[in-house]
This record gives structure tokens, C-alpha cells and sequence, in this order.
């Protein structure tokens, strides 16, 4: 890796040493000299919901737009022309750089692409445009966003409901500053290497996108289909599925599962909740891809005695039917759950990593009510149809499927682990670049 000749201390923890004929400057030096070069966006009085309408002249940049380091275009807000020349000085135009002021992702940063309509910042942003006889855009958000991954930022958050970035104290946030002529080689050398990085790293995503549509179609085909290709098969009745083994029946869900579900209480009283010596206490906040679930809520012996929940025996199988409908679990121990949560009880007569398996036969042959987001209840589960083959097949779908999908999970593992060291090597790259530990020139 080739070095610069010379380096002195920066003063800045998070940049440490830089290039002896470097520059440190703050903010305020290196902004354009225009009027309002760096302002945040106007007062929340100034631009609320009420401002908003349909087809309006003027975007409205929030920060959600620029919080991964890039501008992602989404469905804009829109007010009217004549609003926006009462907050005209939070504008922004085509070049001009925003940052992400309030919520968890501030300090990040990404220039405005060229619009077709007039644009102006949220109160959740700010904009600043650059003195680009000083510093390049490019070498700005590498800088800012590599600040942010360093937690640079610290001491210029205001601690409110949400962290907020404080315009003064940006201001006075010092950066290094090469000579222009060596920023312009630097950011043609990053956007090189950059794009080769993420060439690879889109790559790898399609390939996991693969591996799941692969793994879908597995499931689905074992599910419906069986093993054997060589079987007879008949009608379903059921358009998607199309035709199964002709031995196979099509059921409802209450004919052959025995479902409890559980139960919250109506009051958040704290006699209900024991952290310490309390009883598992599963959610749907704790229904996720994890084959076992846990949970750390506990409820007391006061709750479970005063409402009498039904407990789900170890073994038995959750399945979520409220906002991140179709999730399931297998119980590792005797717990109880709230009331957004179905539990299927174990049966000799069935397996339950088959119905896993064939979960969600449930949710595409039941009427999902929509209130704002999915959500199923008891009767529609019930009475799903659902694919039912003997329960020696059962097994040897779900023997076959577990190594199956275990197969394609351990090669997603590998490229999850190959598109993490892309990112952390495009991070690496940057950091070095900009900050003149290596030298590109």
C-alpha cells in the first residue's frame, strides 16, 4: 500500500494522522458563500402534514431518502409553490448535499440528483451546499458518512425524543481537506474501486435472491408434489396448488390440528410481569426466522393464575397470525404467549415440522383481513385447507426438506459472509483514501 512522504496529527481521534500538506478546516469554511449554503429544514410549525397535497410544484426531501449514504428515490411529498416561497430559505437544488439530522441515522449524507420539480428540505434534514473550489462533494460524503460509522458525531447530538444533530455544532466539525487537484484523482479512484465493490456485492445479492426463490420452490414442490415423481395424482380443487398424489387429501386446518391460542391481559398492571422468576412469555415481536424461540418476557405466577392461560408444551408449534403473519417456531421448553399467537399441539397422528413446512398453504388459502397490515384470526386458520399426506410421508418430506433447506442456508450463510467482507473492504478503502492513509495519486 503506498504512503504519502510525510504526515502530521491531525487532532481529530477519529482521523488521526493525515498528509503533511493537507488541510484541516471546519464546516463553515469550506460551505459556498451563498446566502443559506447550510441550513437545516423549517421550524415543525412551518411544515406539517396539513402543508401537504397531492401533485404539488415542490418535492420534499426527508432524510429517509439519504440514510445508506446514497440517494434512494421514493414517493416524494409534495406541497404548493406558494408554501414553499415562505420557506424558501431551507431549498435545495441539484448538488447540494443532505444530511440526515434527526432519528437514528443522522449524519448520514448523499447529494440531490437533478428533480424535475423546485425541492426543499423536511425538518428532519439539512442541506448544505459546498465551496467546490475547497472541497468536492464526493470527498465531503465519504468523509461525513465514515464520521457517522466512527460515531464522530457524538458530542453535536442533542438528546431528545430522538437524537438530533445540531446545525452550530456541524458548523465547527473539522475535516481533512487535500489540495483540489489530488480530491478530483481520489474521487475518480474511490468511484473506480467503489463500483467494482458493489458490482460484487449486487452480485451476491442476486445470488441470495436465488437461493431463496430455490428454496421456496423446494418447499413448496415437497409440500404439494411429495417425493415421489412416479405417483398418480388428482385435482385438488385448489387452483394454485394444482394437482397432488392422488392418496393425499385436502383438509381443514381443524379436522386434523389441535390450536390453542394465548392471551393478554386488557391492562399493563406491573403485578403481571416477573423479569426475575416470571414464566416464558412469547410475542410476536419474538416470532422470527430462529428455529427455537425464547423470549426475555416473563409473566408472574399473579397473571397466570388470575387468567388461567393455556401453556405451550414443549415441542408444540407457533405460528403468528397478526402483523408478521405466517411466522413459526417450534416451542424449546413449556411456555405461554400472547393472543397473536396459535399454538399447534403435538399429535401422533401428525408431524409438525411438516405442517412448518406447509405453513403457508394456511395464509394463501385463507382471507387475510387488512386493517392497516396483515392480520388472520382463529376461524380463518381453522378452516384453511390445507394438504394433508399420510404422516409416514410427513416425515420423510420434513426429513428431506431439513436437509434440503439446510444445505441452501449454509451456502446463504457463506455468501452473507463474502457480501459482509465486500462491505467492510469498500468501508476499509474509503477510510484509507480519504483520511490519506493511502495513497491513489
Amino acid at each position: 500500500m503506498k504512503k504519502y512522504d510525510s504526515y502530521k496529527d491531525s487532532g481529530i481521534e477519529w482521523m488521526g494522522q493525515i498528509p503533511s500538506h493537507w488541510k484541516i478546516m471546519p464546516i463553515k469554511h469550506i460551505k459556498s458563500k451563498e446566502e443559506f449554503a447550510f441550513v437545516d429544514g423549517p421550524f415543525g410549525s412551518n411544515l406539517k402534514s396539513e402543508h401537504y397535497i397531492e401533485n404539488g410544484d415542490v418535492y420534499v426531501i426527508e432524510s429517509g431518502f439519504i440514510t445508506t449514504g446514497k440517494f434512494l428515490f421514493k414517493k416524494f411529498k409534495t406541497i404548493s409553490l406558494s408554501h414553499f416561497e415562505t420557506i424558501k430559505r431551507s431549498s435545495c437544488k441539484e448538488g447540494d448535499i443532505i444530511i440526515a439530522k434527526i432519528g437514528f441515522n443522522f449524519g448520514m449524507c448523499a447529494e440531490l440528483p437533478k428533480l424535475d420539480k423546485e425541492s426543499v428540505v423536511s425538518g428532519n434534514s439539512l442541506k448544505i451546499t459546498l465551496d467546490h473550489n475547497l472541497l468536492l462533494n464526493q470527498i465531503f460524503i465519504d468523509l461525513m458518512n465514515l464520521a457517522k460509522n466512527k460515531n464522530a458525531y457524538i458530542g453535536l447530538v442533542q438528546e431528545t425524543a430522538q437524537p438530533a444533530l445540531s446545525l452550530s455544532g456541524l458548523n465547527n466539525f473539522k475535516l481533512s481537506v487535500p489540495p483540489l487537484s489530488e480530491q478530483k484523482m481520489i474521487a475518480d479512484y474511490l468511484d473506480r474501486k467503489c463500483r467494482e465493490i458493489d458490482a460484487a456485492v449486487a452480485k451476491v445479492e442476486k445470488e441470495l435472491e436465488l437461493l431463496d426463490e430455490l428454496k421456496q420452490s423446494e418447499i413448496s414442490k415437497a409440500v404439494t408434489k411429495g417425493l415421489n415423481p412416479n405417483v398418480s395424482f388428482k385435482p385438488s380443487g385448489i387452483d394454485w396448488i394444482g394437482q397432488i398424489p392422488s392418496h393425499w387429501e385436502i383438509i381443514k386446518v381443524k379436522h386434523k390440528y389441535k390450536m390453542l391460542t394465548g392471551f393478554t391481559p386488557a391492562t399493563k398492571t406491573p403485578e403481571y410481569y416477573d423479569k426475575e422468576n416470571g414464566y416464558i412469555w412469547i410475542t410476536i415481536g419474538d416470532m422470527n426466522s430462529e428455529e427455537i424461540v425464547d423470549s426475555i418476557n416473563k409473566i408472574s405466577f399473579k397473571y397466570i393464575s388470575e387468567f388461567m392461560p393455556e401453556i405451550s408444551p414443549k415441542g408444540s408449534l407457533l405460528y403468528s397470525f397478526k402483523l408478521s403473519v405466517g411466522q413459526v417456531a417450534f416451542c424449546g421448553k413449556d411456555m405461554y404467549t400472547n393472543e397473536a399467537i396459535a399454538t399447534f399441539l403435538q399429535n401422533p397422528e401428525i408431524d409438525l415440522k411438516f405442517l412448518k413446512y406447509s405453513s403457508n398453504l394456511i395464509i394463501n388459502n385463507a382471507n387475510i383481513n387488512i386493517y392497516g397490515a396483515p392480520i388472520m384470526n382463529q376461524e380463518l386458520i381453522k378452516n384453511a385447507p390445507i394438504v394433508f399426506p399420510p404422516l409416514s410421508e410427513q416425515k420423510e418430506i420434513a426429513d428431506y426438506l431439513d436437509r434440503r433447506c439446510g444445505e441452501i442456508d449454509s451456502l446463504k450463510e457463506k455468501l452473507k459472509q463474502k457480501r459482509e467482507k465486500l462491505q467492510e473492504l469498500r468501508q476499509s478503502l474509503i477510510s484509507e483514501v480519504v483520511t490519506g492513509k493511502r495513497k491513489v495519486i
